[in-house]
């Protein structure tokens, strides 16, 4: 007699970060995705410092992530040996670009030969190891120019990373972009409100995060910005996918090390007080240093002290390249508007983050509220389940 199929899980979503490792993995019916296994192992405090030395190798790095990568997996019941794995922004680059061409373009081999003399000297890596890719968005006769939005990646790091998995028995199906991930996971959280359209398990979704951006109108972009452990990775997207990111060396370890410096504790303890405190005490921190006695206004001067001499220097700057990022983008794409950005990675959960962020930018800043997402706190409760923590390894995982 002959059964009914099942549909199998798609390919396991692998994270390789800073602190850990985190794998997903989404059974599909239709159009309607659940999680049907998530993992997470963390380095531990050995393997920390060692990972963030300068001076190690990169057989003692491998190894280290290899160990991580089996324990992870062995920890859950993934099906299959199919994994994404992702090119992080200080490994590629996005960015739009205009060639000079004829009426009808300009074939590959002639663009790709093009976009390596123009990429020189651009790239955080040697060109000559580079790939590159790129989306024609038109032709322009008149101008006799040729528009398109360019990808490059570090390809020798790419083989790297490739060679790293399949050694302990994975297949890489793909290696996504980060900028592409993240926006791939951020309009899950952009479902329309009624009609066809419908998909992505967005029963009941309601509200602001149920108009879908690119759905809104064609002249209004998403921003995305993943702030995660050692950087943060700013995307820029139209009605066509992403067409700028950029890198900034900034993250959670460097502000928890900029307020461990400023309050002269060890920077796992400047951790501690930036998560207890955040941004959002800020002004109680204030007023008790102006009303408290004792040993409440001695303690608020402190944290005040290390907010205003470690942290806020840090955001503040911060805070400058995405300005200059963004008045770039409108300034290039004349008659578009910045509605709102959408924030993501362990970062997103910095008690007062995106209030502060708000009122910097001027702009409405929050942080993505997703079902897919959501699901992950079924699998991982508490803290370590935190929405933002898992972008990376679900926008992977729904890669099909």
């Amino acid at each position: 007699m002959m059964k009914i199929l099942k549909n199998r899980p798609g390919p396991i979503g692998l994270d390789i970060g800073h602190c850990g490792i985190r794998a997903v993995q989404y059974s599909r019916s239709g159009a309607s995705y659940e999680v049907f296994c998530a993992q997470e192992h963390r380095y531990h405090r050995a393997q920390k410092m060692v990972l963030n030395e300068n001076n190690v190798s990169q057989e003692t790095i491998e190894g280290i992530l290899k160990e991580t990568i089996t324990r992870v997996l062995a920890m859950g019941h993934f099906d299959g040996h199919e994994v994404i794995l992702h090119c992080p922004s200080n490994r590629m680059d996005i960015r739009p670009m205009s060639l000079p061409c004829g009426k009808n373009g300009l074939d590959r081999e002639t663009t790709l030969s093009a976009l390596k003399c123009e990429m020189e000297g651009h790239l955080d890596f040697a060109v000559e190891h580079a790939v590159f890719d790129y989306q024609v968005i038109r032709v322009e006769p008149k101008s006799k120019g040729q528009s398109m939005v360019v990808y490059s990646a570090d390809g020798e790091w790419i083989a790297r990373r490739i060679r790293l998995v399949e050694s302990i028995g994975l297949h890489c199906r793909e290696v996504d972009a980060l900028p592409c991930v993240l926006h791939r996971i951020a309009r899950t959280g952009f479902i329309p409100a009624e009609g066809p359209g419908r998909t992505l398990n967005d029963e009941n979704r309601e509200g602001a995060d149920a108009v879908d951006p690119d759905n809104r109108s064609e002249k209004s972009l998403t921003v995305v910005i993943d702030l995660a452990e050692k950087s943060s990775t700013l995307v820029v997207a139209d009605s066509n996918g992403p067409f700028l990111s950029r890198y900034f060396n900034i993250g959670g370890y460097q502000l928890s090390q900029a307020l461990g410096d400023a309050l002269i504790v060890e920077p796992q303890e400047g951790d501690c007080v930036k998560c207890f405190y955040g941004l959002a005490r800020y002004a109680d921190h204030e007023r008790d240093r102006n009303r408290g006695t004792g040993l409440l206004q001695e303690m608020a001067s402190v944290v005040t002290r290390g907010i205003e001499i470690g942290v806020k220097p840090l955001l503040h700057k911060f805070i400058e390249g995405i300005i200059r990022t963004l008045n770039y983008v409108i300034t290039d794409r004349y008659g578009f508007t910045l509605d709102t950005l959408y924030l993501l990675g362990g970062g997103s959960a910095l008690n007062g983050i995106q209030e502060w962020m708000s009122r910097e930018l001027e702009m409405p800043v929050k942080g993505l509220s997703s079902p897919l997402l959501d699901q992950i706190r079924t699998w991982i409760p508490g803290e370590r389940g935190e929405p933002g923590l898992w972008a990376t390894a679900a926008g992977l995982a729904l890669l099909r």
